[in-house]
């Protein structure tokens, strides 16, 4: 069996973050900030902050208030408002993502078998 790779619709080798430890769990909010350009280790310290906050699993991002601070609400994937045309091409961009983690997630799992 030949080992799985990682075939993400975007983003590039500085923002992959595909082991489980640590994304906890965070696909669409590792998929959101790949699409934003964050780099991988911008994308795990968001999700172990996720995570420690009890955030939903479908989060893509907490709200920022003053100076920056984040104000302890969460925007989900899952209540996002995709009516608008690019919105919801950018949504279908993130699905793709997280289907993408999922797979290679599940191929590795095999492969390590």
């Amino acid at each position: 069996m030949q080992e799985p790779k990682f075939n993400p619709p975007y983003g590039g080798a500085i923002n992959h973050v595909t082991d489980p430890a640590e994304h906890h769990g965070y696909l669409h909010m590792v998929a959101w900030a790949v699409e934003s350009g964050s780099h991988a280790g911008y994308i795990k310290d968001r999700c172990a902050k996720a995570k420690a906050a009890g955030a939903p699993l479908d989060t893509l991002y907490e709200r920022s208030g003053p100076c920056g601070v984040g104000t302890g609400e969460w925007v989900r994937f899952s209540e996002v408002d995709t009516t608008g045309h690019d919105a919801a091409r950018g949504f279908v961009r993130i699905e793709q993502y997280v289907r993408e983690l999922v797979r290679y997630q599940h191929a590795v799992a095999q492969y390590r078998k």
